[in-house]
């Protein structure tokens, strides 16, 4: 995914660690230092919210339905599939396949937990 993201990017942004400039020291240093950053918020997104996974974000008619757990902002998660070189990590689709919401993010507007 890392090398994906700082290779080709997404939406025209791509993740820096370092590539791009003739100075390659500060380069290393500086793409370094981001994915030093980028862990830390991930690791403090997952201790403070107590999870792991996605959060429900995209609000549809002016609430947080449960159909994004399948997908959110157009995709649909069960058509995602594995590139060629990493086919053999993918795994089939269940469809008797079930989930329960054991989270949720603690910040201003996030949706409650199911009930």
């Amino acid at each position: 995914s890392l090398r994906l993201m700082s290779d080709v990017g997404f939406d025209g942004k791509q993740f820096f660690i370092g590539q791009g400039s003739n100075d390659e020291e500060v380069d290393i240093n500086a793409g370094m230092l981001n994915l030093a950053l980028f862990l830390t918020y991930s690791m403090v997104m997952a201790i403070q919210d107590d999870a792991c996974d996605e959060h429900n974000t995209q609000i549809v008619s002016g609430k947080f339905p449960v159909s994004n757990a399948c997908g959110q902002y157009g995709l649909s998660y069960q058509d995602i599939r594995c590139t060629a070189v990493d086919k053999d990590k993918e795994c089939p689709l269940d469809p008797n396949q079930s989930f329960s919401a054991v989270t949720r993010a603690l910040y201003d507007r996030a949706p409650q937990p199911f009930k």
